[in-house]
Formats: structure tokens, C-alpha cells, sequence
């Protein structure tokens, strides 16, 4: 099933922050779709979404859940795919500093 191969990825990612926006982006779109995650599926979901709680503020944590929550599904693989994760699209390093 595709959501426990986004878990796994999500888990792997150094930005706990970057990893719950695409958590609750993948989330978003299985319960659009009506997908079930099969019991091992939402055992592996379950511990990576308790460890990036355990590593922020409740209030950041909604906050960023909510922001994947709202992405479509275009602006979530683009998202997943930037190197730096930035969500205003420049990570191409266009416009930064030396």
C-alpha cells in the first residue's frame, strides 16, 4: 500500500516539520480516496506521526498538519520532491545571498 511506503520516507526525513506537512498531505488524500491503511500500514503511521509530536509543540504540530492537510496533490509531490522542502517553491537558491 502506497501510505506505508510514504510513512517509511516521511521517517526518514532529517525535517520533523517537512515530514508531518507530507504525512498529513498523504493522509489527506487516502481519506479522499476512501483508502483503509491495512493494521501494519497504521501501526507504522501511528508511531511516526507520536515521534514528530513528541518533537515540537502541539500548537506547531496542528499548525503544520493543517497546512498539509490543505495541499493539493500537485503542490504535495512538489513539495516532497524540493531538496530543501520550502513551501513558497524557491529552492533553487534564486535570490539568496552568497
Amino acid at each position: 500500500m502506497v501510505s506505508g511506503a510514504l510513512v517509511a520516507m516521511t521517517a526518514t526525513v532529517s525535517d520533523p516539520e517537512r515530514a508531518v506537512r507530507l504525512l498529513a498531505a498523504s493522509d489527506a488524500f487516502s481519506d479522499s480516496a476512501g483508502l483503509v491503511r491495512e493494521c501494519q500500514d497504521q501501526m507504522e503511521f501511528d508511531a511516526v506521526l507520536a515521534e514528530l509530536k513528541s518533537k515540537m509543540p502541539p500548537a506547531r504540530f496542528e499548525q503544520l498538519w493543517a497546512e498539509g492537510a490543505a495541499m493539493r496533490i500537485e503542490e504535495a509531490t512538489a513539495y516532497a520532491l524540493e531538496e530543501s522542502g520550502s513551501l513558497n517553491g524557491n529552492s533553487s537558491g534564486e535570490g539568496e545571498g552568497p
